[in-house]
């Protein structure tokens, strides 16, 4: 579960950097509570959401998931 632990993470860093969690989504066209249930109950959103996160906010989709420590890609 380390990797899920980096994604939480990362997930939260990108979002600050944006604004919060519900400014993220906005940007990326989905339900604030997409975003909020990955954060506080764990999982991962759809392979859709993520693409859009990291294509989006500019990072490598493969750091976003916490499975390298390479921001971009």
């Amino acid at each position: 579960m380390v990797e899920h632990q980096k994604f939480e993470r990362r997930l939260t860093l990108v979002a600050e950097r944006v604004g919060g969690l519900a400014k993220m989504a906005k940007e990326i066209g989905v339900h604030p509570n997409t975003l909020y249930r990955v954060k506080h109950a764990g999982g991962y959103p759809s392979a859709e959401v993520l693409i859009a996160i990291a294509e989006k906010h500019h990072v490598d989709l493969n750091w976003l998931l916490g499975v390298s420590d390479e921001e971009m890609g």
